[in-house]
């Protein structure tokens, strides 16, 4: 999802509202399992054909699709 993006000085800037995710999941009787930041370098990552993850694995945007695959995989059993 495109939660927010980060100015020059690190604020979020939460472009299309913020909770929606939350309120969808919560509706469904489901867990929010993640949030992805909006960043260029994820584009960039995939224009050049080498995910975020595995071109910069310690970026904050990598880190939360980390943390999102570790959340579906405990989801998963």
């Amino acid at each position: 999802n495109m939660s927010w993006f980060e100015d020059a000085a690190g604020n979020r800037i939460p472009i299309f509202g913020e909770g929606g995710g939350a309120r969808t999941a919560e509706q469904l009787g489901t867990t929010l399992l993640g949030q992805i930041p909006l960043f260029p370098e994820i584009r960039a990552a995939g224009d050049a054909g080498t995910p975020l993850v595995v071109s910069q694995p310690q970026h904050r945007a990598a880190l939360a699709y980390q943390a999102l695959a570790k959340a579906v995989l405990a989801k998963l059993g």
